[in-house]
């Protein structure tokens, strides 16, 4: 047997969060990180091959602003709202949660003042 862990299981607090939130039906997460965070946290998903998954939204189905180089200079808050928008109008859940990456938090983009101006026009978005 090898004594390698070739796939390792374990993941970031993102991994974590976004696999609390697989639980609930009719949630989407909606990931505001670099483009490897959605991959990098649901690399472990059975719906990363292909296979049916549990979750109400998964793996490479989860709505993320991607943020580059031009989001970490200038903030990444327009293209969060976007993302969010095209989230609404594409995935019909009851509830929409923005999970930061390690790069929103670092350049210190205001996540509560966005899922704030979503609730006041009535769309159930919310932050951690």
């Amino acid at each position: 047997m090898s004594q390698v862990i070739e796939n390792p299981r374990g993941g970031c607090v993102l991994a974590g969060i976004n696999s609390v939130l697989g639980a609930l039906n009719r949630v989407c997460p909606i990931y505001h990180a670099g483009p490897g965070c959605c991959m990098q946290t649901t690399a472990s998903d059975p719906g990363q091959s292909g296979n049916k998954s549990s979750s109400f939204v998964s793996s490479v189905s989860i709505p993320s602003s991607n943020m580059l180089e031009r989001e970490v200079v200038f903030g990444g808050i327009q293209k969060l709202k976007t993302t969010i928008e095209g989230a609404v109008e594409i995935i019909d859940a009851d509830a929409y949660f923005v999970l930061t990456g390690c790069t929103a938090g670092i350049i210190g983009d205001d996540i509560m003042s966005v899922t704030t101006e979503f609730r006041e026009k009535g769309v159930p978005v919310f932050s951690h």
